[in-house]
């Protein structure tokens, strides 16, 4: 299920991530895709006496809509009698066999493979064209004009048609204001909850990545180009599915995603600083340093799809930001919404000690052990 009682469903949003997930079925690459890209089916459910009722198999049937069942008018995540009810969006999707990167022996090679996957899904990404059939009602010209995103242009049946207008729609759809994992944003996010974390001395680490962010990234945010991107790829996202021939190491090709929930448009150097965080995070440590790890990783991704000075500059900062974004979400979450809840404490089981090992390296170090990396695996 999409959403969950308290958040509405976006009906554009739900069917751009189910046609990124077609577009890499569509390469013949591993990962969940939806049965159908167009149509999910539409449930509502209700706290009390077991009641279900399905409205139909799409869901813009539903948008802005108000129906009335039983005597009881429901809407998209909003109360209109004594009685709540909520629309969800459920998707089915196929099981992918695999291990996920976590759950691998890791070595130089699949550092390196693991990064050109997510180096090569961002490529995608960026070149995404939903190429959609007439029939479908999604980012029709009728619901582009109501948007505003071609407001200068004389409406005609085909003056909607190219690909750069479908996209500014599709990249205003996948914004997402007020999105809490917004890499953009990390530093007041963040510091709006860090009264759960009890540790004078992790307080401490967070403000001082907090301000670094403010001072070392936030100026420079106006220069990091951006796409869309897929926002969480971390090591439970990745896996591993068996190659055709059997052997190892995976090659790029049995590198498959899962988990496209979090969607967005935003930095493109977001979603390799999401990945290096978690990374640096892995419990298992073969005979080299994290940095280097993650050095191996970065390296992968820059050989796919290269970043720019500005945002190899930023790296280091927007790292240290997903590390706290990941341990003060958490934290906040377990204190105040879902106590108990051992999955949202993951991160934290080695996070403060791995985030404090990397934020005390000297960030010019970091980043230049990095550069050799690349360079090195450029140069062989």
């Amino acid at each position: 299920m999409l959403n969950n009682n308290n958040s509405k469903i976006d009906v554009d949003q739900v069917s751009v991530k189910c046609r990124a997930q077609w577009l890499r079925r569509q390469k013949h690459l591993p990962g969940t895709v939806p049965s159908e890209p167009d149509h999910f089916p539409i449930t509502t459910i209700k706290d009390t006496d077991g009641i279900s009722l399905e409205n139909g198999t799409s869901l813009l049937s539903v948008t802005n809509l108000r129906h009335l069942v039983d005597g009881i008018e429901i809407h998209d995540g909003e109360e209109y009698s004594e009685e709540e009810f909520f629309i969800c969006a459920v998707l089915l999707l196929n099981f992918v066999p695999g291990k996920l990167l976590n759950e691998m022996p890791l070595n130089t090679q699949l550092l390196f493979n693991a990064g050109m996957a997510v180096g090569s899904l961002d490529r995608d990404l960026k070149r995404f064209d939903l190429n959609l059939g007439k029939g479908s009602s999604f980012l029709s010209n009728e619901a582009m004009v109501k948007e505003g995103c071609c407001a200068k242009m004389v409406y005609s049946s085909n003056a909607l048609s190219s690909r750069e207008q479908r996209m500014d729609f599709v990249c205003a759809k996948l914004q997402r204001p007020g999105f809490c994992w917004d890499l953009s944003r990390a530093d007041e996010i963040v510091e709006q909850c860090l009264e759960a974390v009890t540790d004078p001395y992790h307080v401490q680490m967070v403000r001082e990545v907090c301000e670094a962010f403010r001072k070392n990234v936030k100026p420079k945010l106006h220069l990091l180009p951006k796409q869309i991107i897929h926002g969480d790829a971390n090591y439970s996202n990745l896996i591993f599915t068996p190659g055709s021939n059997g052997f190892t190491p995976y090659s790029v090709q049995d590198i498959g995603f899962i988990d496209f929930g979090d969607l967005n448009y935003s930095c493109k150097v977001f979603d390799i600083a999401i990945s290096l965080m978690y990374i640096l995070n892995v419990e298992e440590v073969f005979n080299c340093e994290r940095t280097q790890m993650a050095g191996n990783f970065l390296a992968g991704y820059h050989s796919m799809h290269p970043l720019s000075s500005e945002e190899l500059e930023v790296l280091p900062v927007l790292v240290a930001s997903r590390f706290c974004q990941s341990l003060v979400f958490g934290a906040y979450i377990s204190k105040h919404v879902d106590h108990g809840n051992e999955y949202i404490l993951e991160t934290a089981k080695n996070g403060w000690k791995n985030f404090e090992q990397f934020w005390k390296t000297p960030r010019e170090g970091v980043l230049q052990l990095w550069l050799d990396m690349r360079e090195n695996t450029r140069q062989n």
